[in-house]
């Protein structure tokens, strides 16, 4: 592979197709909190796979940990 980063590139055309397949792409912090909650994976692991630095990945998996509140008006 040329790329610097071959799993970011791989991560990008997985989200690619499930994000047409479902319709619908997810956000970066879906994606972190998918990578460490269901699969398991540590900061570390994920800024790899996404090709991102773990700064950032620990920045959308405490994004990832906020309520959600329904939006008022």
């Amino acid at each position: 592979m040329t790329r610097q980063w071959p799993s970011a590139w791989a991560w990008e055309k997985h989200t690619r197709a499930v994000a047409h397949c479902a319709g619908r792409t997810p956000t970066p912090v879906e994606d972190t909190a998918l990578l460490h909650d269901d699969l398991r994976l540590g900061i570390d692991c994920i800024a790899a796979i996404t090709g991102t630095d773990p700064a950032r990945g620990t920045g959308l998996l405490a994004a990832a940990r906020r309520p959600q509140y329904p939006p008022t008006g």
